[in-house]
């Protein structure tokens, strides 16, 4: 698996978003809503190739049908939720992340909650770093990020289980 970096310096580049627009979390890891999704520009514009959607919808039919395309979905609950639908979502992300040289798109319908939490999950399986500090570094580029406390603090301990496995 190749060196993935956090992206510190989006803030100076004028990359703050609030739900507006894609957010890019790390050099090929981006947050985003539901619109971002179904974005084909958007996705084409930020060299998307992966989608991860956590949202009750499924999302841009077009993008699904393409070839060079990755796309998942996996419904998350707005709160804490049953422990093996969140370690299927984490370890599905992780897995899609491995298996291709592509960014990836986090979805879900506002991408303030869920979305924030399996991208700090995805940070936290590889910088090791813990998933809340994950979160404050996307609230620096995506002011809009607001998990909810189970359930991020839910992620951080399968993230936790995972990382040690």
């Amino acid at each position: 698996m190749r060196k993935r970096n956090h992206i510190p310096s989006l803030r100076a580049r004028g990359r703050r978003s609030n739900t507006v627009t894609i957010t890019q979390v790390t050099d090929d890891l981006y947050v985003g809503d539901i619109k971002d999704a179904d974005s084909t520009a958007r996705l084409e514009d930020n060299n998307i190739r992966t989608i991860f959607n956590v949202a009750a919808q499924t999302t841009n039919p077009d993008f699904r049908a393409s070839e060079d395309t990755h796309y998942a979905h996996h419904p998350l609950q707005n709160t804490e939720q049953d422990d093996h639908q969140l370690r299927l979502a984490i370890k599905t992300a992780r897995e899609m992340r491995e298996n291709t040289e592509n960014s990836m798109l986090v979805h879900c319908d506002v991408g303030s909650n869920r979305s924030v939490v399996i991208a700090a999950a995805l940070m936290s399986l590889e910088n090791g770093e813990p998933v809340k500090a994950n979160i404050d570094s996307i609230r620096t580029v995506r002011t809009a990020a607001n998990p909810v406390k189970e359930l991020s603090d839910q992620a951080s301990r399968i993230t936790r289980e995972l990382y040690q496995s």
